[in-house]
């Protein structure tokens, strides 16, 4: 189990980290997910590209750790769609497409019993409900 020692006293969001350690879960591309306890004992599971960004020496407050969040994702986003060579008129239907696809999975996963608030879900979280096995 790799702990990530360079995490511990800086900060996630506002709060400071007291451990780090590698997951036992990986991402749906299987990269590594770190678990991260905080000051206050709550937990957080990010992948570690996400957690890489978004742990600071200083505190952060909501806004800006959702730009942290998002803005590589966009970059992501992005090279993909360079790379794909879309067409500028189909960006809109594919974002709509996308979206639409989301919104189906998040209907069928909240068919499902959750265990968590709406705005805590994300989407690994939509894809481990719709690919597990009823017990």
């Amino acid at each position: 189990m790799k702990k990530y020692l360079n995490y511990i006293e800086k900060y996630l969001g506002g709060k400071k980290i007291k451990r780090a350690i590698e997951s036992s879960e990986e991402t749906f591309r299987g990269k590594p997910i770190v678990t991260i306890t905080l000051e206050d004992d709550t937990v957080e599971n990010l992948p570690l590209a996400v957690a890489d960004n978004l742990v600071s020496k200083d505190p952060m407050d909501a806004t800006t750790r959702r730009e942290a969040e998002v803005l590589p994702l966009t970059k992501e986003i992005i090279g993909v769609l360079l790379e794909s060579q879309i067409k500028v008129d189909d960006i809109d239907f594919l974002f709509t497409k996308a979206t639409e696809s989301v919104n189906k999975s998040l209907e069928l996963a909240d068919d499902k019993l959750w265990n968590m608030k709406r705005r805590e879900k994300t989407l690994a979280d939509v894809d481990k409900v719709l690919t597990s096995k009823k017990e």
